[in-house]
């Protein structure tokens, strides 16, 4: 064998492999399609069966092409997009206690992002530049305080912040400065 022949076999291997990491991740982010259809028998009627599978997504979970959606910066989203994304956005907990009017122009705006495990989302004492809501995953919010007995700053966790919260809001609207550190729990 050549070392030209070699080299392509490595590459379509190497080609391989990546194409199966990216099936397996997609099959991973909708596995929920394989899950109980609470009850409800699939038949014979395939349009029956792909409303009830699309309507049984499970809350706080995006499809990847919500996902991509969101990625777009919003210059670029089409109203249908922004339609798609207000429907959308509506189902979520955090989003239900406005009006459609304003579901409208956050679904404009909102832009999706993960964050891995103890990464700080948001730093205490940084300028606001955003609000953030919780899909999916928890977050720790993080203070500072003097410890009265060694004299030091020690960090504290407040609370923690579930899929449906929301932070950031109280100093966009104050205009001060962050006054604590959101701190991930998980992905």
């Amino acid at each position: 064998m050549s070392i030209i022949a070699a080299a392509a076999k490595a590459r379509r291997a190497k080609r391989a492999r990546l194409q199966f990491r990216a099936t397996v991740r997609l099959a991973y982010q909708n596995h929920y399609w394989l899950e109980d259809t609470e009850g409800e028998q699939l038949g014979m009627n395939v349009a029956r069966n792909i409303q009830i599978l699309t309507r049984r997504k499970p809350k706080g979970q995006f499809s990847l092409t919500e996902k991509a959606m969101m990625k777009v910066p919003e210059e670029n989203r089409t109203e249908a997009e922004k339609n798609h994304l207000r429907r959308v956005l509506g189902t979520l907990k955090c989003f239900r206690k406005y009006p459609a009017e304003v579901k409208k122009e956050l679904a404009a705006i909102t832009y999706f992002t993960e964050y891995e495990a103890d990464r700080i989302i948001v730093r205490q004492g940084d300028e606001a530049l955003a609000l953030y809501f919780v899909i999916c995953g928890t977050a720790r919010v993080i203070s500072t305080k003097l410890d009265p007995l060694t004299g030091k700053v020690v960090p504290f966790v407040e609370k923690v912040k579930e899929a449906g919260d929301m932070f950031g809001e109280l100093a966009l609207l104050l205009g001060t400065k962050r006054s604590a550190s959101i701190v991930t729990n998980g992905k």
